[in-house]
């Protein structure tokens, strides 16, 4: 009986091994399947990250060099204006020697890139790349260059239109003190002139004449802060208001393309250029009535040369003072070069970009 009693528990722990021993394989088995399905979702992950990575990565380049060519296509239309009016404008060129060197190590880089992307097997290191072509898909994207650049040359192209500007009233007074100063000498004096000094008055008026004109060639251009295109306009339509410029060349040839040229036309606005001009004549035409008339004797010529002798020794003055702050501008190497922020950045961009890439 008691052998019986063994032989049943003996059977009982056989069907309970047994059944464990199944139900180990069957855990197994879903533990095995989970794996392989959880293998399969990250190898997909992988592959569409992948992927998304190598899709940023082509565009990049193009990207890029559409940047190069705007900014490229602004600098070629700041300087076909400059030529049009004749200006003295001195601006950084794009460096495309540089440019195109660091826009074709981003292009030899991409294919390294997209071909390390097959070898890639672990997320952290793909994450790595994406993150940082992200970065670099954001600052090739950048559009503001275009508007930055074009608002930075539109500035350098306002100062030199306000110098040209002065430098035309300037050369037409020239002219005009010249014109005087032939006008003078060729008037006759007679005898009885020349004995009460109308000779010596002659003489005194050329040397005022001359020093004049010496005086306005040492006048430095005034600097002003900031440069509108319709105050400089304003400026030499004011002047010429009451001087006879028609025989004046360069004045009408620069007035001639100012309100011909189409693309200088969109950048001024005329009315304002009108009402501008309006204002100064109406100034300077108060001025004038400011001035008092006197009324009396006669001034003799003896004191007309004394009075012009004292204008003449106060432009000497003028002119030696203008004559020593040229020699110290001079002596200071003002740089007529203008740096550009916009190219420096973009420069500074590819660099950047490169730097990424390396990674």
């Amino acid at each position: 009986m008691k052998g019986k009693y063994n032989l049943y528990y003996t059977l009982v722990n056989m069907q309970k091994i047994t059944k464990k021993s199944e139900d180990v394989k069957v855990s197994s088995k879903q533990v095995k399947s989970k794996n392989v399905k959880t293998e399969k979702n990250v190898k997909l992950r992988i592959a569409k990250k992948r992927s998304s990575i190598e899709e940023k990565a082509q565009f990049i380049p193009d990207s890029i060099e559409t940047t190069y060519y705007n900014l490229r296509e602004e600098q070629i239309k700041f300087f076909s204006l400059t030529r049009r009016l004749s200006l003295a404008c001195s601006v950084t060129k794009l460096d495309d020697t540089n440019i195109f060197v660091s826009i074709n190590k981003i292009k030899d880089s991409i294919p390294v890139i997209v071909d390390q992307l097959q070898k890639i097997k672990e997320p952290a290191k793909l994450e790595k790349i994406n993150s940082n072509l992200e970065e670099i898909e954001n600052l090739s994207k950048n559009s503001a260059e275009k508007v930055e650049y074009n608002k930075e040359l539109k500035e350098i192209l306002a100062k030199g239109f306000d110098k040209k500007v002065q430098e035309l009233v300037r050369d037409s007074r020239i002219e005009n003190i010249e014109k005087e100063i032939t006008k003078v000498e060729q008037e006759k004096v007679s005898i009885f002139g020349k004995i009460i000094g109308k000779m010596k008055l002659k003489n005194t008026r050329i040397t005022n004449l001359e020093l004049r004109k010496q005086l306005l060639m040492f006048e430095m251009e005034n600097e002003k802060y900031s440069y509108v295109f319709e105050d400089s306009l304003s400026d030499l339509y004011s002047y010429i208001d009451d001087v006879d410029v028609e025989s004046n060349n360069q004045i009408q040839d620069f007035l001639d393309v100012v309100e011909n040229d189409k693309q200088i036309s969109e950048m001024i606005d005329m009315q304002q250029v009108q009402e501008k001009t309006k204002e100064k004549i109406n100034m300077k035409n108060e001025n004038v009535k400011l001035i008092p008339i006197k009324h009396g004797k006669r001034v003799s010529v003896r004191n007309e040369v004394n009075i012009m002798q004292q204008q003449n020794s106060e432009l000497g003055r003028q002119i030696q003072n203008s004559r020593a702050r040229t020699i110290t501008n001079q002596n200071k190497g003002i740089v007529m070069q203008e740096n550009s922020y916009t190219l420096n950045n973009f420069q500074k961009k590819l660099d950047k970009i490169n730097g990424l890439l390396q990674v």
